[in-house]
């Protein structure tokens, strides 16, 4: 009889800190007999996200299943193969691409969720919209007063969400270029994450970093003024916060360490209307200043 050694890790993202990572790739070389192991990760994002890095770091490499069993995994984060820890000096900032063989989300899962886990991934399930799929905002204007109360989405709304990404990501698989509208709302919502002690959840975060991004976006992308106030208006509906959380002298430490930023400029993925994202010439994020990053930050 094969033996199936389980390691537990706790919620939420204090896990995703060296010391656990450290933890698991040694109970990995003691239990798994060799790198033909299959590293199988239960849960939501946090755990995804750290059992995906020690599986790719574990005897350099072992093969991995992802079971999702929240929504923000089942839409995004345990979708295109990153895997991460975090540092004091910010989320994600340790990490490998590292593809699973197999990623098995059942819907089932989302029946057991708390409240609060079905409203931080319907952050995702909107901003998926928002990058490829308008059409989607139909339904979640439709279902808010359920979804706000913890009833989850509908399979379907689950699949077209995930499909959005799986698009992307088989264009641009290492986030070389269109990969990187995926992160609207994520570039403020992971410093407001950071700066908050994880108090914040990334779905609440990226609500609100979404909000910021938005009205970046009216400036610098075209995106319509009153959209704006609709994607506020559907935070709400589903009870996400409509704005920043933290100060912005608060969070920016962590922007300032974004992957992404530039020649110490932070860059943004902007929508130019919902469902479509403006391209910047290829480069899919647009260098935003600090006076405009903190006029849009604190509500113009």
């Amino acid at each position: 009889q094969a033996r199936l050694p389980v390691i537990g890790v706790g919620p939420g993202e204090r896990s995703k800190h060296p010391a656990v990572w450290l933890r698991l790739v040694r109970a990995l070389a003691e239990a798994a007999g060799g790198r033909d192991a299959i590293v199988v990760a239960v849960g939501g994002g946090v755990t995804t996200d750290l059992a995906g890095f020690a599986a790719a770091t574990a005897m350099r490499g072992m093969r991995l299943v992802l079971v999702p069993t929240t929504l923000v995994g089942q839409v995004d984060a345990s979708l295109g193969g990153k895997t991460a820890i975090d540092l004091p000096e910010g989320k994600n900032l340790v990490g490998t691409f590292h593809w699973p063989v197999l990623t098995i989300a059942d819907p089932r899962f989302l029946e057991t969720l708390p409240w609060r886990e079905v409203r931080n991934g319907m952050a995702e399930v909107l901003k998926a919209a928002m990058v490829g799929d308008a059409g989607l905002l139909e339904g979640i204007d439709r279902d808010a007063r359920g979804l706000s109360r913890g009833v989850p989405p509908e399979p379907g709304m689950v699949r077209r969400a995930a499909a959005v990404k799986w698009g992307i990501v088989g264009r641009d698989p290492f986030e070389r270029g269109e990969r990187r509208v995926l992160n609207l709302g994520h570039t403020a919502g992971h410093a407001i994450e950071a700066a908050s002690g994880y108090r914040v959840r990334h779905g609440e975060a990226v609500a609100a970093g979404m909000v910021v991004a938005c009205r970046v976006a009216v400036r610098l992308a075209g995106f319509p003024r009153d959209e704006v106030e609709a994607l506020r208006g559907r935070l709400k509906a589903l009870g996400l916060p409509d704005a920043p959380p933290v100060a912005l002298e608060a969070a920016s430490p962590f922007l300032a360490r974004d992957k992404k930023a530039r020649m110490g400029h932070v860059r943004f993925a902007l929508p130019r209307r919902p469902g479509e994202m403006e391209p910047a010439g290829g480069d899919w994020v647009v260098p935003v200043d600090e006076a405009l990053l903190a006029e849009c930050w604190h509500g113009a």
